[in-house]
């Protein structure tokens, strides 16, 4: 009776915890298109390189499937030709990010150079 008891407080805990966390607030999602030079702008670009690994990597795993394929069903096979079809859209959609990324971190640089007078402004650096 005891542990049945202590499992059922430990489950409305549990429950009372989940919803008390469900209900923080963690403030307005970010605007990923605003071009402010403000604070955001560092995390925009940080999701926006996240974005790209991840493509890039759904674009590696879809090459290797292209390879498997190959193997069983032939290179003329349109799952052949579907996975590199997908491997290169994923790879496109990497690169958009990647601009993406640089724009903001761009905003980012802009906004620091504005805050420190005196520092010169190097326009021909490259950003990664």
């Amino acid at each position: 009776m005891r542990r049945m008891t202590f499992g059922l407080v430990q489950c409305v805990a549990c429950a009372v915890a989940l919803l008390l966390a469900g209900c923080l607030d963690p403030g307005p999602p970010l605007e990923l298109s605003m071009l402010d030079p403000s604070p955001a702008q560092a995390k925009i670009a940080e999701y926006h390189f996240q974005e790209a690994a991840k493509m890039r990597q759904k674009a590696e795993e879809q090459l290797e499937r292209a390879r498997l394929y190959e193997g069983l069903f032939g290179v003329e096979s349109d799952w052949v030709a579907g996975s590199r079809l997908l491997a290169q859209t994923y790879e496109e959609e990497a690169r958009s990010h990647e601009a993406q990324g640089r724009k903001h971190l761009r905003l980012v640089e802009g906004a620091v150079q504005q805050d420190a007078p005196g520092r010169p402004v190097d326009a021909k650096r490259r950003l990664p």
